[in-house]
């Protein structure tokens, strides 16, 4: 970072043309990914592993998809958690980021014996070293891969002028 200082807003400006990321967010993401490159992983995960959910539920939208469960007993209608996504949706969400990288998110965010990281995340359950470790390091990595995998086609437009 010191050598090649990467401005948040130069992430930001990259990130606005992903589909993965609801525009709403794109500043949240930015810093997430900044931190992360930082080496402030704990930050990159304790922000990244939750924006996942709400990402996986945008793009299932995009696509069409209703991402909401509607609870008769309560009369309200609650988005479906990540959980529930590919327990309900696995079909949908192979047909839209491919069967090896749903299976990747779901070895690394929420199987067991994986290292589980949005469970222990949300749920307050890693410790100290956990961001640190090379699961949590790759679970950025991989939300950051998902962010810019829609671009790469584009990528010599992106560029802008040399």
């Amino acid at each position: 970072m010191a050598r090649h200082f990467l401005p948040e807003e130069m992430l930001a400006s990259l990130l606005q043309h992903s589909p993965f990321v609801p525009p709403e967010l794109i500043a949240t993401f930015s810093r997430a990914f900044l931190r992360f490159f930082q080496g402030d992983f704990a930050s990159a995960i304790y922000i990244l592993a939750p924006l996942l959910e709400n990402s996986l539920r945008h793009v299932l939208k995009t696509y069409g998809h209703d991402v909401t469960t509607f609870d008769d007993a309560t009369q309200t209608q609650q988005n479906l958690t990540t959980s529930q996504l590919f327990g309900q949706m696995r079909e949908a969400l192979d047909a839209v980021f491919t069967k090896p990288i749903t299976t990747d998110i779901e070895n690394v965010f929420l199987s067991r014996p994986g290292p589980h990281l949005r469970h222990d995340i949300a749920h307050g359950l890693a410790h100290d070293g956990t961001p640190y470790g090379p699961d949590a390091v790759y679970g950025c990595w991989l939300i950051f891969r998902l962010c810019l995998l829609p671009l790469f086609p584009y990528r010599d437009q992106l560029r802008g002028p040399q």
